[in-house]
């Protein structure tokens, strides 16, 4: 905040009020007057409190919370991201906020009744609703109903659109923690209303992951592992491994609670995992041991097999597929590909739908050599999740094998309409031309690979192919000596 208030001068100013023993420092980040010193200082302001406050407000928000195209990284972003990323050490970075607490809600205040904006953005609403974590974690959500209430109140006036959604994403939060359901259910529509008109995938999935739990509640399992699967899959494509392991483990923490604990564990398990290679180890234990999993894969597989032939017999179809359909993951994961084929063709067997389970399908057949069985699952693949770009790039790798190149050309057309500025996409279409002799195409497509991802090695054999001279042949016709 002194930075952006004094600029450079900042550091030297802090240092000589501290030096005068008239500044506190409860964190070594966190400066503040004690009471005072504070009404002292107060009174020598030129412009009085108010005015003071009007001056610096729009400089407080901008600190505390950046637009999309700016350079800084807001001050709330960073202390929710040690929440998420704390650990073991989680109970300091909860102090942490908690002491810069009031601070960012009297600035909150502020923005709600003076903050002006004529672009549709206001930091104010999008500040309220980026304290839910620490709210949710200190239990204070329920008891700022009223703040997250005149935050929309402001969103709506001001047009902000994505604070808007925030906050009733935010508010729906709080209602499901009461157990209000419906309540919660409407604000989330709300949300969900707005953010694929602006784009806000993050927003999206985060939706779908609450709706996914509110489903559960109400005991429509079918609609809530729909949901799951729609949050994971937009998790996956804007690479949020955080969220994808958070979303998991809460469902699968849902679950537990609700009772069904073999379909509970698979999940948790998955969650596990994928904090670990996270480096969030402290979160990865504290799930395993909420559900007592497995701590080794083999029993893990143990468990999970136990689990399937309980729900064969018990003709439980829509948990085995669940339960199936997560066992595919984990071994795809694990670069299993026997066991991804067996698991994802029982599922197949049951009739599934869901078009990444027959891409790994066809990513497992690709890998045990089998590309015909592979060009099978991925044109199913493609024709249930059209819109994926990077399904159909790993397509055109089978394509390309079985020298189906006119149909490679075709998908990777459509993969460049759909994600033009893909590193990928270049190096496929050098592959194709390779594929087809073609050494002219193969150099400018690997070039424009390198340029999108210099030092990547597969485009740099691809160019140095491209570079070498046409192939010469074994000998030359010798002089008969005539």
């Amino acid at each position: 905040m002194a930075l952006f208030i004094w600029g450079e001068s900042a550091p030297a100013l802090l240092r000589m009020v501290e030096e005068q023993s008239l500044l506190e420092r409860p964190f070594p980040d966190l400066f503040y007057l004690p009471a005072p010193f504070r009404s002292f200082a107060q009174r020598q302001l030129e412009d009085g409190v108010e005015g003071a406050r009007d001056r610096l407000g729009p400089v407080a928000l901008a600190c505390y919370l950046d637009f999309e195209e700016e350079q800084h990284l807001g001050w709330v972003h960073v202390l929710d991201d040690a929440l998420r990323s704390s650990g073991e050490a989680m109970g300091l970075a909860v102090k942490r906020f908690l002491a810069e607490l009031p601070s960012l809600e009297a600035w909150v205040a502020w923005g709600i009744e003076h903050e002006a904006s004529d672009s549709g953005r206001l930091r104010a609403p999008r500040l309220a609703a980026a304290l839910q974590n620490i709210y949710i974690m200190s239990d204070l959500l329920r008891r700022r109903r009223g703040l997250l209430a005149t935050a929309l109140t402001a969103a709506r006036k001001g047009k902000d659109r994505l604070g808007e959604a925030n906050v009733q994403k935010a508010l729906g939060d709080l209602e499901l923690r009461q157990d209000n359901l419906p309540a919660a259910r409407q604000h989330y529509q709300a949300a969900l209303a707005i953010y694929p008109q602006i784009g806000a995938r993050l927003g999206e999935a985060n939706v779908h992951a609450a709706l996914a739990r509110l489903e559960l509640l109400e005991g429509n399992g079918e609609k809530a592992s729909a949901l799951l699967e729609r949050a994971l899959h937009f998790y996956q494509e804007i690479n949020d491994r955080y969220s994808m392991a958070a979303t998991l483990g809460n469902f699968g923490l849902t679950l537990l609670g609700l009772g069904h604990a073999h379909e509970a564990s698979p999940l948790l398990h998955q969650a596990a995992d994928l904090f670990e290679q996270i480096g969030l180890p402290h979160y990865a234990a504290q799930l395993r041991n909420a559900a007592g999993l497995p701590s080794s894969p083999h029993e893990l597989i143990v468990h999970l097999e136990n689990a399937l032939e309980e729900l064969r017999r018990a003709g439980e179809i829509h948990r085995l597929a669940q339960v199936l359909a997560l066992l595919v993951a984990w071994r795809h994961d694990r670069e299993d590909w026997a066991g991804v084929v067996e698991a994802a063709e029982e599922l197949v067997a049951l009739g599934a739908s869901d078009g990444s389970i027959w891409a790994m399908l066809a990513d497992a057949r690709s890998r045990l050599g089998d590309e015909m069985a592979a060009a099978e699952a991925y044109a199913r693949a493609v024709e249930l999740d059209g819109q994926n770009a990077m399904l159909r790039r790993n397509y055109v790798n089978t394509l390309i094998a079985l020298n189906r190149l006119e149909d490679a050309a075709a998908q990777l057309a459509v993969a460049a309409q759909l994600e033009p500025d893909a590193p990928y996409l270049p190096l496929r279409y050098a592959e194709l031309a390779k594929a087809r002799g073609d050494r002219q195409e193969a150099r400018r497509w690997a070039m424009e690979a390198l340029r999108r991802q210099p030092g990547w090695d597969e485009a740099q054999a691809l160019l140095d192919w491209a570079n070498s001279q046409a192939d010469s042949p074994a000998s030359f016709p010798g002089d008969s000596g005539r």
